[in-house]
């Protein structure tokens, strides 16, 4: 269906009611129609892991969100 339609992730998603999102698109990821088509994160990996070690040492989401921007 996300090939043959319009319809982002979310939409076929919606309207099948299976699977996740995240598991279209990890199936999509697989597919050799839609290599090299995967957005890039908002946020990249490095970030993340940043914010994750800081919330980790104590610090609150909030604070480690102002930091990294």
């Amino acid at each position: 269906m996300y090939f043959t339609t319009p319809m982002t992730t979310a939409q076929v998603v919606e309207h099948l009611g299976y699977p996740t999102r995240q598991c279209l698109e990890r199936w999509l990821a697989m597919d050799s129609r839609y290599a090299g088509h995967m957005a890039k994160p908002i946020i990249p990996l490095e970030t993340r892991r940043r914010a994750v070690e800081l919330v980790l040492g104590g610090m609150q989401q909030k604070q480690a969100a102002k930091q990294l921007g």
